[in-house]
Formats: C-alpha cells, structure tokens, sequence
C-alpha cells in the first residue's frame, strides 16, 4: 500500500504574518520535522510514500517520499481541499494519510467490503462535536452560522441535527458511487459556503477551521442520507499509531519522539 501524503506551505497555516493561522505556533520547520518522521514510521513499516506538495515543501522532503507531484499551479482555499482533490484525481487505490499520524506498528485494515474507510468517528455525544469542545474547535459555533445561512434549505443532505462526523486523517474509497457521492457533496457545500456564508474569509481569519463543517462534518451527514457503510481505522488499531491532531503535535513529549525518530534516522543514513 502506497500512502499519500500533502501540504501546501502557500496556505500560511504556520506563517506569523498570515490572516490564515489556525494556531499560534509558527515553528514550520517542526511541521516538515514531523512529517520527516511520520513518513520514516511509515517506510519503517512497509509502506511505499507519495506526496503532493508545493515546490517549497517538496524540497523540504526530499529524500523522505518515493514520489512527488508539484501542486504550484493549483490554489486551494480550505484546509482539505488538497486531499479532496488528490482524491478526485486518483483512483480508488488512493489512500490519503495526515503527516501529523505517527505509526508504532503496521495497520490493520476494515474490510474492503466497506463503503469508505475514515480514520475516526467524531460524536456529539461527550466527543468532538460536543459544546464543551467548542472552544477548541468551533463546531458548535459554525454550526449556528451555517444554520443560519438556511444551509438544510439549500443542501437537502445537510442537517443541523447529524451526531457523526468522520475524521479524514485517513480516507480511503472502496467503490466509486461512494466517492462520487462524497466529493460530489464537499464541492457543493464548499461552494454555498465561500459563496452564500464566508465571502471575506472572516471565519478562516478568526482562527476557525471550516473545513470541519464542508468536509468532516458533512461527510457525517452525507453518510448518513445515503446509507453508506464507512469503517473507522482507529477501531482496529488503538495501539498502532498515535495521531497528533491539532494543538497536541506542539507538546514537549511529541517533539521528543520526532527528535528521536530523526535521530535514529540520521544515524542510518550516516552508516
């Protein structure tokens, strides 16, 4: 299996002058660090690496992937439309995989039976999509924009009521009307968002990732409407790799293990 990963330097998630932070650490050379380490784990374990990136980032990495595609000509606007988009130009073999994923043994996978494989289940229910996360995550707090916005009217698949949302630290697409329904509705709702709610970018300037709405959030929804049968990977593989998500890839101990791996490494390849 051949894991795909992406990052596009232009979108000034990490740059300190940016107006599109979504955090306040700026240690981008830490980013290409851990992503050096995310794909070392994966190469460790058997897997072949390619990645998407801008000319910038494919310099960075060099020497860490198999392969590479330049993604200079293309703009992105939200913080999944690369992987969206890698997907809509890949076949069903694609398997998309966050840099952020640190893996400590070899993946088992869902049955390939299965609609689509996640990486995890978000609920309302005490998780992510609960109020007491929205503070650090907006759900909630879009959410409130988005049904604001009339969105139901407009998007039939769209609730404001949907308990699940999906995780895409890891998306991989079994059968193709699944994929066509899936990349069919993040299109669509991307577009009522950036045409009909956030014009000027208030939301991505605020911090606030929208992305959790058009594309976790609304994967939630659309799986649901459509009855389709989605897997999480983490169900399988709760000791197989630690995914940093957010905030958490900026904490001492995560730094630590990157510098472990980049040691280990760099002491290989001295031999």
């Amino acid at each position: 299996m051949t894991l795909t990963y992406s990052f596009d330097n232009r979108m000034g998630w990490y740059d300190e002058e940016s107006d599109m932070r979504t955090t306040w650490h700026t240690d981008k050379k830490y980013i290409y660090d851990m992503y050096k380490a995310s794909m070392i784990r994966a190469k460790k374990y058997g897997y072949g690496i390619r990645f998407y990136g801008d000319s910038l980032s494919i310099k960075e990495l060099d020497g860490y992937y198999d392969s590479c595609i330049c993604i200079d000509n293309i703009q992105f606007e939200l913080l999944d439309d690369l992987k969206i988009w890698i997907h809509t130009n890949n076949d069903l073999d694609c398997v998309t995989f966050d840099g952020d994923i640190i893996l400590t043994n070899k993946l088992k996978l869902p049955p390939n039976t299965d609609d689509v494989w996640f990486e995890y289940k978000e609920t309302k229910k005490g998780g992510p999509l609960s109020k007491k996360f929205d503070m650090q995550n907006g759900y909630n707090t879009m959410l409130d924009i988005f049904k604001d916005a009339d969105t139901e009217k407009y998007i039939p698949e769209f609730s404001y009521h949907n308990m699940v949302a999906w995780n895409v630290g890891f998306i991989k697409f079994n059968n193709q009307k699944t994929k066509d329904i899936l990349l069919d509705g993040y299109y669509e709702l991307k577009d009522f968002y950036l045409n009909k709610i956030d014009t000027s970018f208030e939301f991505r300037k605020k911090g606030m990732l929208p992305s959790l709405i058009v594309c976790q959030y609304h994967f939630g929804n659309l799986v649901t409407y459509h009855k389709l049968k989605a897997s999480a990977l983490k169900s399988l593989n709760h000791k197989t790799y630690d995914h940093w998500v957010g905030e958490i890839k900026f904490m001492e101990g995560c730094k630590d293990v990157v510098k472990s791996i980049l040691d280990g490494d760099n002491k290989f390849r001295m031999i």
